[in-house]
């Protein structure tokens, strides 16, 4: 009944001011408008100012108690002659047919008062309660409906907060839960900084000593991993370099470029060995087979290009992906080929005669092109990074994802696990490398 009246209040205000009395982001902050601020100033003078307020009071027991109540009073304080009885003031009046609540100016309404006078035959009826047994039933009655009120507040009060609480484990278990996990999987081991642009690719050696990272000013840059110094800086492509990738014994550095071309240098000293040529377009990706003998290339030319180290010949060329090919590896054993494109997927091939084996679908959205495919050294788990700035680990044997990693603010271009499995490395356009524990 009460909150009806508070509604009825509500409606009165839109109508005679043309907007609700709270607004908010979030009917959560237009609830608790509601229920803690006061009824704002309408505009329409004091009087009607005063009839929302009761209308709309925080303690329902000050309200109107119907809405006839509220319509005469609303219509009175327009025409100027309404005044507000306090409940102090307030009284219950006896008559002959009950019990009459004088709502109105006390003196006012004294001489309508009628005291009821009985007829003949009015003996026959039963006696009038007195003044004080009539105030007594009222305050009883009153003390009743304010107990139910109450015991009907508390129980709306235990339902709302148990919805609250359903909400805020609703919405915290999985950020919880998100903060566990990356204390415990995504420590952060440490950051190196020297390139001047996006760092576009990294690699291990194979005994996990040096890191080698390729950037956007046509640079390589080999790190010390124990303590993330630079060892040497190799310059020789023309444009961007787009990868880069160690020979299975560590000697050899494969780097490909936006200058469409494929370069091989001596790790010892940072001379070139031999340039390989054949892609149309920019060189998105190179990485060795674990012998050695043969070299993978993707290109921007939708290609997958195998060459022969030894002498730079090629092999076979593998088609398939409909757009860019950003990144190529092979799996530890030699056998599988796993690619990375524009297309947002990735492929596994085989690498004897060419075949399609596989197609991996995860990265979603308008960004979200696979740069980059690294599988662990045992060959179980493939990682891919992508323009989404998340990193997903992939099961080899049956294609689906194991989990994503995310904390780099740009697009991870370049993703690399250490020889032993346990860390993982990405290079991203926010110009940093990140080294991830998978322990």
């Amino acid at each position: 009944k009460f909150s009806d009246l508070y509604s009825l209040g509500v409606v009165a205000y839109e109508l005679l001011v043309g907007e609700v009395p709270f607004t908010g982001d979030t009917p959560i902050s237009v609830g608790y408008k509601h229920v803690h601020n006061e009824v704002p100033i309408s505009g329409m003078g004091e009087m009607v100012d005063e009839v929302l307020r009761v209308a709309m009071a925080k303690d329902r027991m000050r309200r109107f108690r119907s809405g006839m109540e509220m319509v005469t009073a609303l219509e009175r304080a327009l025409m100027g002659k309404w005044e507000r009885v306090t409940p102090t003031e307030a009284k219950p009046i006896a008559t002959e047919v009950g019990v009459y609540w004088q709502t109105e100016g006390v003196e006012e309404r004294k001489e309508k008062l009628v005291t009821p006078t009985y007829s003949a035959s009015s003996a026959e009826r039963p006696l009038l309660k007195s003044k004080d047994e009539v105030e007594e039933e009222f305050r009883r009655e009153r003390t009743e409906t304010a107990i139910g009120e109450s015991e009907k507040v508390k129980k709306q009060g235990l339902r709302r907060w148990a919805i609250f609480v359903s909400v805020v484990l609703v919405l915290i278990l999985p950020i919880l839960w998100r903060v566990l996990w990356w204390v415990s999987y995504e420590r952060l081991a440490r950051t190196l900084k020297g390139h001047e642009g996006p760092v576009n690719s990294v690699s291990f050696s194979p005994d996990g000593q040096i890191l080698a990272s390729g950037s956007d000013k046509g640079t390589i840059k080999l790190w010390r991993v124990s303590d993330g110094s630079l060892i040497r800086t190799l310059e020789g492509h023309i444009f961007s370099v787009e990868s880069v990738s160690f020979s299975p014994n560590g000697k050899i550095l494969a780097s490909g470029g936006d200058d469409d071309t494929i370069k091989l240098w001596r790790v010892s000293d940072g001379s070139l060995i031999r340039t390989l040529k054949g892609h149309e377009y920019s060189v998105n990706s190179v990485s060795f087979s674990p012998d050695g003998k043969i070299l993978a290339s993707g290109s921007l030319d939708k290609t997958i290009k195998l060459w022969r180290v030894s002498d730079g010949s090629l092999i076979r060329t593998l088609e398939g992906h409909i757009l860019s090919v950003e990144s190529v590896s092979f799996s530890p054993d030699g056998k599988i080929l796993a690619s990375g494109s524009w297309d947002k997927t990735v492929k596994l091939w085989r690498v004897s005669d060419g075949s399609l084996i596989m197609i991996l679908r995860g990265h979603r959205g308008l960004f979200s092109i696979v740069t980059s495919v690294s599988f662990s050294p045992d060959g179980k788990i493939l990682a891919s990074g992508s323009s989404d700035k998340t990193i997903k680990l992939w099961r080899v044997s049956d294609g689906s994802l194991i989990r994503t990693l995310e904390g780099h603010t740009g697009k991870v271009n370049s993703v690399a696990f250490s020889p032993d499995g346990k860390i993982l490395a990405s290079g991203s356009e926010d110009c940093t490398i990140k080294l991830w524990r998978l322990e």
